[in-house]
Order: structure tokens, then C-alpha cells, then sequence
């Protein structure tokens, strides 16, 4: 297994060092040969270390812990996994009654729902062009060569928006994150009508409904409620929701209950159910001040995470390819799950940044928009609001009606009883 390794000048190391090391590579060789389960926290690690997981070679694991290893300074680190998943206690949540524990999270999960909404407008003007080729030939006739961002003229064959606008998937996450921050929670039942007139205003409108959404409504007009309502559809519409639902609920009891409110107000299926809760979970991790890194460490060897997802990480995590591209191909590029879950799991492992992240996810063509908001919120929630570019940013038409509503949004975590506690 590949260590990557800095130089021994880069880390300071002593022979003696290096000998220790040796000892402890070969004991975990022989503990992994074994079949030995070992597991090693970027959080405890001497920054500049890497975190060792099976199979994996991706750059998140081999550059984020310097990241992971200082990542908690904000607000205290996560608990090391005891076989429970976070969203099960709210003693999590505003750690020892610390109100800088709750500002950070703020901090991370607004990051969060604002780079997923960035990400998904950056991607929109090169979305669902399944050849790369046409991709990549688009950018070098316009002069746009590792710059995939804001492509103008926006050139989706599927819809025409102008540049800066938001994806179908940006519009369909919009209604969510209003009647949350109106409601002040998820209100299955308010959400459900919400996303009713917004869809049936945005065909109105000329908008492009994806199936989902389209079923949704038939089954709302045949006069189902929720959760029957939801259509039978597995599609990424579900990972779409994780950002603002986790950044309400993160470290709260019921997050995942509400997680699975969300999707079932849109989706009734169980692929999109699990993706939507494995997702939610990960995100969390991050929210709560741990490294992607580690986040996706902890995934990989908890029993807290969706069984039914764990293949799915495995393959992304463990699979070998030469760049996104050609993971993407292979995973699947369509908005179809597992396919979108996994594409989005390899980029993440293998990306280092949020801008990064964001343009490799857009050069792997297909359903970039739909990959968009996961992956995105991953990076941003991590990096914090200086990690998405300011011009991108100021591209994004609705940057300045979004943030206001995500602020009224994440003032509700005072509703709930603990993260009071945090704030006197």
C-alpha cells in the first residue's frame, strides 16, 4: 500500500525516525495480511502524516491531514467512533455548553449549503454533456482550458439558462432551503407543498422538470400526502437536500429521522433513501469539525454508516483509475444511483480543494450538477467560506438572496433545547 511519503527533509525525519516507521509500516503489513482490521484517526496524526486506508490512494487522504489534524481547533474535535453515528446525541452540539463550539459549526455548515449552491451554478453551463470530448474541445475554443467554471455560452443540451443561474438541481434545492428557514425545521408536509407550487411556477415558467419531480406532482394531484407523495425514483435529487438538512440538524438527535423526511417528500425508494442518510452522515462529520479525510475513514469502518451503502463507498474508494474522467466513465455519469453516489465518493477522495473539486467533478461530464451539491458542501464545509472562490461567488446570480435565507436558516439550531445551552 502506497504511503506517499514526504522526503525526510520535508518532515525533519531522524534515522531513528525512519526506523520506527519502518517497524510500524511492517506491522501493519503484517496486521493487514492478517486480516487485521486497523483504523488510524487523522485527528491524532503529527500533521503532515497520512492517514492509511485500505485500498485507497486519493489525494484527500494524502494532502487533508495537515487540514484534518488542525481542523477541529474551532469548536473541539469529533468523538473518536464507538460504534454509534453522530445525530444520535445533542451533547455533541455546543461541546461542554462552549458557544464557540456552536459558532464554528454554524461557520462550517453555512459554507457548506452556500458551496453547494456556487458549485451547482459553476457546473450548469457544461452540465449533462456526457462526451468529454466535447467538453474539453468547448475550452479550447474558448480559451478556457482547466477553467471549466461559468462556461459561457452556457451550452447544456438539455436546457438553456444564462450564465450564473442555477441548475434544475440548484432550483429544485431552493424551495427546501426556503421552507426550512421558514418553518424554522423540516415540515415533511409543508416541504411536500412547497416544492409542489415551485415546481408547478418553474414548468410555468419554462423551467426543465426532471422525472422526479414531475411524478411528485401526479401523485400530490391524485391526492396523495407524505410520505406517499414521493415518487419511486432513484436519482441524486436526494443528495441534492443533505447540505441544508444537515447544516439544521447537524449533531442533533434527529438529524437522520429528518434526513429521511426530506428525501421521501420527493423520493420513495430505497437507493435514494440510503444515499440521501449515507450522505447526510458524512457531511455531518465535516459540519461537526472533522476532515473530510477522516470523515470518509470513519465511513469506511464504521457499522453507525448505511450498510447498504458501504459497497458503494468501498468501490469508489478503493477503485484505481487514472484521473476523474476516466472514475466516471466507468462508475456511471448518469444521475442514478449508486452511479452518481460513487462517481461523487472517487472525486472527493482524490480532489484537494473545493475549486479543484468542483472542475474535476465538471471535466467528468454527465450529471455534473447533480454530483455538484454533495461534493461541494464536502469541501466548502471543510474549508470554510474563504475556500470557494470570491468570483465565484459574485457569478452566482442568487449569491446574495441565498445567504440571508441560509443565516435565518441556521439561527433555528437555537430552537432546539442544547444548542441553547451553547449560546448563554
Amino acid at each position: 500500500m502506497p504511503l506517499f511519503p514526504r522526503s525526510r527533509h520535508q518532515q525533519g525525519l531522524s534515522y531513528g525516525h525512519l526506523l520506527c516507521a519502518a517497524a510500524g509500516f511492517g506491522l501493519l503489513m503484517y496486521m493487514s495480511m492478517s486480516g487485521v482490521t486497523y483504523r488510524i484517526q487523522p485527528a491524532s496524526l503529527p500533521a503532515g502524516r497520512n492517514v492509511l486506508l485500505p485500498g485507497s490512494i486519493g489525494a484527500t487522504h494524502r494532502a487533508a491531514v495537515d487540514r484534518g489534524a488542525q481542523a477541529t481547533d474551532l469548536g473541539g474535535s469529533v468523538p473518536s467512533d464507538r460504534g454509534a453515528g453522530l445525530g444520535e446525541t445533542d451533547a455533541r452540539v455546543g461541546k461542554g455548553g462552549d458557544p464557540l463550539r456552536e459558532k464554528a459549526i454554524r461557520a462550517r455548515a453555512k459554507a457548506a449549503i452556500l458551496g453547494a449552491f456556487v458549485a451547482d451554478a459553476a457546473s450548469m453551463g457544461l452540465h449533462w454533456i456526457y462526451d468529454t470530448d466535447t467538453i474539453r474541445s468547448l475550452l479550447r475554443r474558448n480559451d478556457r482550458i482547466g477553467k471549466p467554471e461559468f462556461f459561457e455560452p452556457p451550452s447544456c443540451p438539455f436546457y438553456h439558462y444564462e450564465s450564473g443561474r442555477l441548475s434544475p438541481y440548484g432550483d429544485e434545492a431552493l424551495p427546501v432551503l426556503e421552507s426550512m428557514a421558514e418553518q424554522g425545521r423540516l415540515d415533511p408536509q409543508h416541504l411536500l407543498q412547497r416544492l409542489y407550487d415551485s415546481f408547478k411556477t418553474y414548468r410555468s415558467n419554462g423551467g426543465r422538470l426532471n422525472r422526479a419531480s414531475i411524478d411528485m406532482m401526479r401523485n400530490v394531484e391524485a391526492g396523495k400526502a407524505f410520505p406517499a407523495a414521493g415518487a419511486n425514483n432513484n436519482e441524486a435529487h436526494a443528495t441534492v437536500k443533505v447540505p441544508i438538512v444537515v447544516g439544521r440538524y447537524a449533531g442533533l438527535a434527529e438529524m437522520k429521522d429528518r434526513m429521511l423526511d426530506a428525501v421521501r417528500t420527493h423520493q420513495n425508494n430505497e437507493d435514494a433513501e440510503t444515499a440521501g442518510l449515507a450522505a447526510a452522515l458524512l457531511l455531518e462529520r465535516v459540519v461537526l469539525g472533522d476532515s473530510l479525510a477522516a470523515a470518509l475513514t470513519w465511513a469506511s469502518g464504521s457499522a453507525a454508516f448505511p450498510a447498504a451503502a458501504r459497497p458503494w463507498l468501498s468501490k469508489a474508494l478503493q477503485s484505481r483509475f487514472e484521473d476523474s474522467v476516466a472514475a466516471v466513465e466507468s462508475f456511471g455519469q448518469t444521475c442514478h444511483l449508486p452511479d452518481s453516489f460513487e462517481s461523487t465518493m472517487f472525486i472527493a477522495n482524490h480532489s484537494q480543494n473545493y475549486a479543484q473539486a468542483v472542475r474535476d467533478n465538471i471535466m467528468a461530464g454527465g450529471d455534473c450538477c447533480g454530483r455538484s451539491h454533495l461534493l461541494a458542501a464536502l469541501f466548502a464545509a471543510q474549508g470554510g467560506l474563504e475556500s470557494i472562490p470570491k468570483d465565484w461567488k459574485d457569478k452566482t446570480t442568487m449569491y446574495n438572496d441565498l445567504e440571508p435565507l441560509v443565516d435565518d436558516l441556521l439561527e433555528r439550531r437555537s430552537d432546539h433545547p442544547s444548542v441553547k445551552t451553547a449560546q448563554t
